[in-house]
């Protein structure tokens, strides 16, 4: 069995900050559009992907893969798999150095997925970022061990 993974209370704070106003959207029923779900968190500079909008980069970056509210501006939701290479080309080309923690939240989890991006991920946490992977199911979240 795996230990627990330690998070710092700010962390935790974030994640249930970011989850609350996904949530939020979720239960107005407003939650397919990105752009609700960008205007609830842009205030807060933070990164959102996906986005209809560029911008700089921040210490946070919020990567949503979740097939049971969101639509892209095909009207479909953002595969897992292409969630990962965008926290890859964030966190390791334009905005290395620059954000800090990213925050993953999918209802999609891919273990397979997850291994193949497992050694870029472990070397951008050498150089202290922190990554979290928020599983999504149903109301509620749990933060993997990954």
């Amino acid at each position: 069995m795996e230990e627990p993974i330690e998070i710092p209370y700010e962390d935790r704070q974030l994640i249930e900050d970011i989850w609350s106003l996904i949530q939020g959207l979720m239960d107005a029923g407003r939650a397919s559009e990105l752009s609700e779900v960008g205007d609830a968190i842009s205030h807060r500079r933070i990164n959102l992907y996906p986005s209809d909008s560029k911008g700089p980069c921040y210490p946070v970056a919020a990567f949503l893969s979740l097939r049971s509210i969101q639509k892209s501006k095909k009207g479909r939701y953002v595969a897992f798999y292409l969630i990962m290479e965008k926290l890859i080309q964030h966190m390791q080309g334009k905005c290395a150095g620059v954000t800090e923690k990213a925050l993953i939240y999918t209802d999609d989890w891919k273990g397979d997925i997850y291994e193949d991006w497992k050694p870029n991920i472990e070397r951008i946490r050498r150089v202290g970022a922190r990554i979290y992977f928020i599983q999504v199911i149903d109301n509620s979240y749990t933060i993997l061990n990954a």
